[in-house]
Protein backbone atom coordinates (compact mmCIF):
# COMPACT_ATOMS: atom_id res chain seq x y z
CA UNK A 1 0.00 0.00 0.00
CA UNK A 2 1.15 3.47 -0.46
CA UNK A 3 0.62 6.66 1.57
CA UNK A 4 0.74 4.72 4.76
CA UNK A 5 1.86 6.71 7.92
CA UNK A 6 4.60 5.01 9.60
CA UNK A 7 3.50 3.88 13.46
CA UNK A 8 5.41 4.77 16.45
CA UNK A 9 5.85 1.19 16.81
CA UNK A 10 7.56 0.95 13.55
CA UNK A 11 10.51 3.37 14.63
CA UNK A 12 13.69 2.39 15.93
CA UNK A 13 13.25 1.25 19.91
CA UNK A 14 15.31 3.08 22.17
CA UNK A 15 16.58 1.42 25.27
CA UNK A 16 17.51 2.91 28.74
CA UNK A 17 20.01 1.56 31.69
CA UNK A 18 19.34 3.44 35.31
CA UNK A 19 22.31 3.25 37.13
CA UNK A 20 22.64 3.59 41.10
CA UNK A 21 25.81 5.82 41.38
CA UNK A 22 27.95 4.27 44.44
CA UNK A 23 27.20 5.84 47.93
CA UNK A 24 29.10 3.08 50.18
CA UNK A 25 32.24 3.86 52.32
CA UNK A 26 35.35 2.48 49.67
CA UNK A 27 33.64 1.41 46.53
CA UNK A 28 32.07 -1.73 45.10
CA UNK A 29 35.52 -3.46 45.95
CA UNK A 30 35.47 -2.53 49.51
CA UNK A 31 35.28 -5.61 51.61
CA UNK A 32 32.23 -3.46 54.25
CA UNK A 33 32.35 -6.62 57.12
CA UNK A 34 34.93 -4.58 58.99
CA UNK A 35 33.88 -2.83 62.03
CA UNK A 36 36.11 0.13 60.52
CA UNK A 37 34.54 0.81 57.69
CA UNK A 38 31.19 -0.55 57.90
CA UNK A 39 28.52 0.42 55.55
CA UNK A 40 25.32 -0.57 54.18
CA UNK A 41 23.37 -1.13 51.19
CA UNK A 42 20.17 0.48 50.29
CA UNK A 43 16.86 -0.96 48.65
CA UNK A 44 17.31 1.30 45.50
CA UNK A 45 13.27 1.68 45.46
CA UNK A 46 12.94 4.76 43.55
CA UNK A 47 14.85 3.43 40.62
CA UNK A 48 13.05 0.37 40.56
CA UNK A 49 9.82 2.42 40.68
CA UNK A 50 11.32 3.94 37.31
CA UNK A 51 11.49 0.44 35.70
CA UNK A 52 8.82 -0.71 36.44
CA UNK A 53 6.90 2.69 35.36
CA UNK A 54 8.58 2.40 32.46
CA UNK A 55 8.26 -0.91 31.15
CA UNK A 56 4.48 -0.72 31.79
CA UNK A 57 3.94 2.81 30.29
CA UNK A 58 6.76 4.01 27.87
CA UNK A 59 6.09 3.28 23.84
CA UNK A 60 9.12 2.34 21.61
CA UNK A 61 11.01 1.03 24.54
CA UNK A 62 13.07 -1.54 23.51
CA UNK A 63 14.75 -2.42 27.16
CA UNK A 64 15.36 -1.51 30.34
CA UNK A 65 17.60 -2.57 33.26
CA UNK A 66 19.12 -1.29 36.48
CA UNK A 67 22.71 -1.65 37.45
CA UNK A 68 22.83 -0.87 41.29
CA UNK A 69 27.06 0.14 41.22
CA UNK A 70 26.91 -0.60 45.05
CA UNK A 71 26.56 -4.12 44.82
CA UNK A 72 29.93 -6.30 45.73
CA UNK A 73 32.24 -7.00 42.24
CA UNK A 74 35.79 -7.80 42.32
CA UNK A 75 35.66 -4.86 39.45
CA UNK A 76 35.86 -1.37 39.87
CA UNK A 77 32.39 0.42 39.42
CA UNK A 78 33.90 2.33 36.02
CA UNK A 79 34.88 -1.35 34.49
CA UNK A 80 31.24 -2.86 35.63
CA UNK A 81 29.23 0.20 34.13
CA UNK A 82 32.00 -0.26 30.67
CA UNK A 83 30.94 -3.94 30.40
CA UNK A 84 27.17 -3.34 31.07
CA UNK A 85 27.53 -0.04 28.35
CA UNK A 86 29.42 -2.85 25.83
CA UNK A 87 26.72 -5.38 26.12
CA UNK A 88 23.65 -3.75 26.02
CA UNK A 89 24.67 -0.53 24.38
CA UNK A 90 21.78 1.55 25.88
CA UNK A 91 20.51 5.06 23.92
CA UNK A 92 19.96 7.00 27.39
CA UNK A 93 21.91 6.66 30.79
CA UNK A 94 20.17 7.52 33.98
CA UNK A 95 22.17 8.19 36.77
CA UNK A 96 20.33 8.09 40.31
CA UNK A 97 21.87 10.32 43.16
CA UNK A 98 20.45 10.19 46.69
CA UNK A 99 23.21 11.46 48.37
CA UNK A 100 26.05 14.01 47.80
CA UNK A 101 29.03 11.64 48.66
CA UNK A 102 27.97 9.85 45.25
CA UNK A 103 29.20 13.61 42.92
CA UNK A 104 32.38 12.55 41.97
CA UNK A 105 30.95 9.21 40.48
CA UNK A 106 28.55 11.59 38.93
CA UNK A 107 31.21 13.24 37.12
CA UNK A 108 33.68 10.64 36.74
CA UNK A 109 31.00 7.83 35.15
CA UNK A 110 29.42 10.49 32.83
CA UNK A 111 32.52 11.62 31.88
CA UNK A 112 33.28 7.67 31.48
CA UNK A 113 29.68 6.84 29.11
CA UNK A 114 30.32 9.92 26.55
CA UNK A 115 33.94 8.84 26.21
CA UNK A 116 32.47 4.79 25.43
CA UNK A 117 29.73 6.66 23.45
CA UNK A 118 29.33 9.70 22.18
CA UNK A 119 25.75 9.44 20.84
CA UNK A 120 24.34 8.28 24.37
CA UNK A 121 21.95 10.69 25.93
CA UNK A 122 23.45 10.98 29.62
CA UNK A 123 20.63 12.20 32.55
CA UNK A 124 20.96 12.33 36.31
CA UNK A 125 18.03 12.43 38.72
CA UNK A 126 17.38 11.71 42.76
CA UNK A 127 16.97 13.54 45.28
CA UNK A 128 20.20 15.49 45.24
CA UNK A 129 19.86 16.32 41.75
CA UNK A 130 17.12 18.61 42.20
CA UNK A 131 18.29 20.63 44.71
CA UNK A 132 21.55 21.19 42.76
CA UNK A 133 21.03 20.84 39.56
CA UNK A 134 22.33 23.91 38.87
CA UNK A 135 25.73 23.39 40.04
CA UNK A 136 25.86 20.28 38.77
CA UNK A 137 25.28 21.11 35.05
CA UNK A 138 27.81 23.32 35.38
CA UNK A 139 30.47 21.33 36.36
CA UNK A 140 29.41 17.67 35.04
CA UNK A 141 29.88 18.80 31.09
CA UNK A 142 29.35 15.66 30.05
CA UNK A 143 25.89 15.60 31.67
CA UNK A 144 23.06 16.39 29.24
CA UNK A 145 20.07 16.89 30.76
CA UNK A 146 18.87 16.72 35.08
CA UNK A 147 15.51 15.84 36.14
CA UNK A 148 13.65 18.26 38.82
CA UNK A 149 11.70 16.16 41.58
CA UNK A 150 9.98 12.69 39.71
CA UNK A 151 11.22 11.20 36.41
CA UNK A 152 8.86 8.69 35.44
CA UNK A 153 6.56 10.79 33.27
CA UNK A 154 10.74 12.83 32.11
CA UNK A 155 12.16 9.51 31.21
CA UNK A 156 8.93 8.16 29.36
CA UNK A 157 8.70 11.14 27.28
CA UNK A 158 13.19 11.37 26.38
CA UNK A 159 11.93 7.04 25.29
CA UNK A 160 9.03 8.15 23.28
CA UNK A 161 10.39 11.19 21.69
CA UNK A 162 11.53 11.65 17.82
CA UNK A 163 14.18 14.13 19.17
CA UNK A 164 15.53 13.38 22.63
CA UNK A 165 17.21 16.72 22.72
CA UNK A 166 13.92 18.49 22.02
CA UNK A 167 12.35 16.23 24.56
CA UNK A 168 14.82 17.07 27.32
CA UNK A 169 13.90 21.10 26.70
CA UNK A 170 10.61 20.15 27.79
CA UNK A 171 9.88 19.74 32.04
CA UNK A 172 10.65 18.15 34.05
CA UNK A 173 14.32 18.34 32.33
CA UNK A 174 16.87 21.26 33.13
CA UNK A 175 19.58 21.79 30.36
CA UNK A 176 22.76 24.09 30.52
CA UNK A 177 20.44 26.14 27.79
CA UNK A 178 17.56 26.19 30.10
CA UNK A 179 19.67 27.35 32.88
CA UNK A 180 21.63 30.28 30.63
CA UNK A 181 17.73 31.37 30.16
CA UNK A 182 16.93 31.31 33.31
CA UNK A 183 13.84 29.97 32.28
CA UNK A 184 11.89 27.77 35.08
CA UNK A 185 11.26 24.36 35.44
CA UNK A 186 8.24 22.80 36.69
CA UNK A 187 7.69 18.99 38.32
CA UNK A 188 5.68 16.39 36.13
CA UNK A 189 3.65 14.47 37.79
CA UNK A 190 1.26 10.97 36.72
CA UNK A 191 -1.02 9.46 38.34
CA UNK A 192 0.25 7.70 41.93
CA UNK A 193 -1.43 4.48 41.58
CA UNK A 194 0.36 3.96 38.20
CA UNK A 195 3.38 4.86 39.93
CA UNK A 196 4.35 2.50 42.72
CA UNK A 197 3.54 -0.55 41.28
CA UNK A 198 7.56 -2.08 41.59
CA UNK A 199 8.43 -4.86 39.85
CA UNK A 200 11.67 -5.74 41.49
CA UNK A 201 13.03 -8.46 38.97
CA UNK A 202 14.74 -5.44 37.73
CA UNK A 203 17.94 -5.19 39.81
CA UNK A 204 20.39 -6.42 38.84
CA UNK A 205 22.08 -9.11 41.85
CA UNK A 206 25.88 -9.85 41.95
CA UNK A 207 25.44 -11.58 45.39
CA UNK A 208 22.82 -14.81 46.48
CA UNK A 209 21.58 -15.05 50.43
CA UNK A 210 20.58 -17.69 52.15
CA UNK A 211 19.33 -18.36 55.46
Amino acid sequence: MTGQVPRQSERRPRSILLVVLPYRLGDATTDTTKKAIRSFLAFPYGVLTLASYLKRYAGNLGAVEVLDLNLPSSDSPDIVLARKLASMRPDIVGFSMSYDVSYPWLKSLAKSVKDQDAGIFVVAGGPAVTTAYAEMLVECTHLDAACYSEGEVGLKNLIEADDVVMAAAQDPWVTKEKLQRKAHTKPVYDDLDKIIDVDCAHRVIATTCSN
